[in-house]
């Protein structure tokens, strides 16, 4: 909103497109063709389960999975747009220096047990899950 004693400048509706609408659309440019953020490339998961069918532990089940995630880039920095009238703004983001988060590890662990309930339709089950994600790079 353009405004009289605005301290960014906008005080027209020329300067708010100029200063804030003109950097938008520069972006959104720019990013096009670009590896999008928060979207990892590669990802691989596995997942195991036993059920115990017979014995002291018939009805519980046991079982794990271990998932992992590749870098993905989270934003990019910043650059000066105008070097020249503002050269100690960053108001635009460089799609050629993106910023990248580590790959991701996680593992999950649980034990369960269920039972039919009623019917031999109706099956209740209770489960306990594990949970340790591991930042560790990739």
């Amino acid at each position: 909103m353009a405004r009289d004693n605005d301290s960014a400048g906008n005080t027209s509706p020329k300067a708010y497109y100029n200063n804030v609408v003109v950097s938008q659309i520069a972006t959104a440019k720019a990013l096009q063709g670009v590896t999008a953020p928060d979207q990892r490339q590669y990802s691989s998961s596995f997942l195991t389960n036993y059920q115990f069918t017979s014995g002291k532990l018939k009805g519980f089940s046991v079982g794990g999975s271990e998932s992992w995630e590749s870098k993905a880039a989270i934003g990019f920095l910043g650059k000066v747009n105008d070097p020249v009238n503002y050269p100690g703004v960053v108001n635009f983001a460089d799609p050629n220096r993106p910023v990248y988060d580590h790959g991701n590890y996680y593992t999950y662990l649980w034990i369960a047990y269920g039972r039919k309930i009623y019917t031999t339709r109706s099956v209740g089950r209770f489960s306990s899950t594990s949970t340790t994600p591991s930042k560790t790079g990739a």
